[in-house]
């Protein structure tokens, strides 16, 4: 076969002479059938010469027909014939040649294909950033647009937290878990009070014991503040409203601070020029309607103890807070006029109790002066809670009827730790199917956007292949030109 392909290669320029004749040229290569053993290189060269002279020699026989000698020449009639013959084909296929577009297509793309693959290339790669950038965690690398959308004031209302914060450890297995209940906030009467920390120092806020009103709606608490640079303690009162889709306890113990009203209904002078001084004000009471609302403020010195007691009211139909001045005016009266004694000479202050048992819109006040060893009663007395009108009940000292309305909530032992125990157990169990379905939905996100980002490149494709298939169409028709 290496022969037969190497014989057709030489003769192929003569062969090209009889291309007019279909049938000559179909009747010379059926009889070139050669079979060759293996042999040298230098008796194939041979062999090659042999046949090339006998292809020739068999060409001409079949041109010009049989000849005795080998120096016959060609009739010249039919040598001309060939000639002639020869000619018109070749000027056949010139004018064919000159008809025909022969012109080398051109493969460079015009510039809106360029631009196109260019916008193509640009969207593939953001698209492969952005999908690459969604499976990796937040950064604080990021743009302006997505700061923003971080950066969005978040609605604590609506979440859940702890007015009182759980007893929590994990360097320990168990812990005393508190159970609480809930108890009369006023009791005895005029008891309620700030008991001062070390720690409320060092955090410089604390939010103390609530007053949770009698219909467990409302709950109004104080939060102290400390400014260390003057040891000076100062003091506000603010209303929660309470969740009632929760069980009693459950309601203030779950109390979410931030839904607070904005402002205090009550609150302390925030001067700070005089050091070591401290103003705590401390709710007491609600009345029955929980319309109104009996405080106590103290006012003195970290060293020198209380220097005085003012008695405020506040009234959540009006929303009015109201100083009872008027009551402190009526004990200085009474003794200086009625028993000759110069009280503003000693140190003496209020004890408020609370609202008036058989008149809602009193408040009980006791009155004491500190002369010694043991304090002398000044007596009881009544006071409106707009401040209007003030009364001696009694000079005895003996107990009156005072409302206790409001409730507190305290401590009344702990769970039984087999019990704390089964539950840590149980909690611990929920936390790995919960860390078993988070880690399951990572996954399914991950598949979810890894399909979008498919099919957004899907999308991306399509889109430009359309546009290309328009450019070009439109190229074509520019190329064109006007029809007639």
């Amino acid at each position: 076969m290496f022969l037969t392909s190497a014989i057709a290669l030489l003769i192929q320029p003569d062969l090209d002479l009889l291309a007019y004749d279909d049938s000559l040229n179909s009747s010379v290569a059926s009889k070139i059938e050669l079979t060759i053993p293996e042999i040298s290189k230098r008796e194939l060269n041979k062999v090659r010469k042999e046949e090339a002279k006998k292809l020739k020699a068999k060409k001409t026989e079949l041109i010009y027909g049989k000849s005795t000698s080998s120096n016959a020449q060609p009739p010249k009639d039919r040598m001309g014939t060939a000639k002639k013959k020869a000619k018109e084909t070749k000027k056949n296929i010139n004018r064919e040649i000159a008809t025909f577009d022969i012109s080398m297509p051109n493969f460079r793309k015009s510039p809106e294909e360029e631009q196109l693959d260019y916008e193509y290339k640009v969207r593939k790669r953001e698209l492969r950033e952005q999908y690459e950038k969604s499976l990796m965690p937040k950064s604080g690398y990021m743009t302006r647009a997505q700061y923003e959308a971080e950066s969005k004031v978040i609605d604590k209302t609506k979440e859940d937290r702890d007015f009182i914060s759980p007893v929590q450890d994990k360097d320990m297995k168990y812990l005393p878990q508190p159970v609480y209940k809930l108890v009369r906030y006023n009791d005895p009467p005029g008891s309620p009070d700030i008991h001062l920390s070390r720690k409320y120092k060092f955090d410089r806020k604390e939010n103390n014991y609530g007053l949770v009103a009698n219909n467990l709606k409302t709950m109004v608490y104080p939060v102290i503040y400390y400014y260390a640079d003057r040891n000076v303690t100062t003091c506000d009162v603010f209303v929660v409203p309470l969740d009632t889709s929760k069980p009693d306890t459950q309601r203030i113990l779950k109390a979410n601070i931030a839904r607070r009203w904005s402002k205090p209904i009550l609150e302390t002078d925030k001067d700070t020029d005089v050091r070591d001084t401290f103003r705590t004000i401390v709710p007491i009471d609600f009345d029955v309607n929980h319309t109104r609302l009996v405080a106590k403020e103290k006012i003195g010195n970290t060293f020198d103890g209380i220097w005085q007691t003012n008695v405020w009211t506040y009234d959540f139909t009006t929303k009015k807070a109201t100083n009872l001045t008027e009551i402190r005016q009526a004990i200085l009266h009474y003794w200086e006029k009625e028993k000759g004694f110069e009280l503003s000479e000693y140190r003496w202050d209020l004890y408020p109790l609370g609202f008036d048992k058989n008149n809602g819109n009193r408040v009980l006040i006791n009155a004491y002066a500190f002369t010694g060893n043991k304090p002398k009663f000044l007596g009881a007395w009544s006071i409106d809670y707009d401040g209007k009108y003030s009364k001696l009940e009694s000079l005895d000292n003996q107990s009156m009827e005072v409302s206790v309305i409001g409730f507190r909530l305290i401590q009344n032992g702990i769970k039984d730790p087999e019990m704390v125990k089964a539950e840590t157990k149980h909690l611990e169990d929920v936390k790995k199917i919960e860390e078993k379905e988070a880690k399951e939905a990572k996954k399914q996100e991950k598949k979810e956007k890894e399909f979008v980002y498919k099919r957004q490149l899907k999308q991306l494709k399509q889109e430009f292949k359309t546009k290309r298939k328009n450019l070009k169409k439109s190229q074509v028709k520019r190329r064109s030109g006007p029809t007639s």
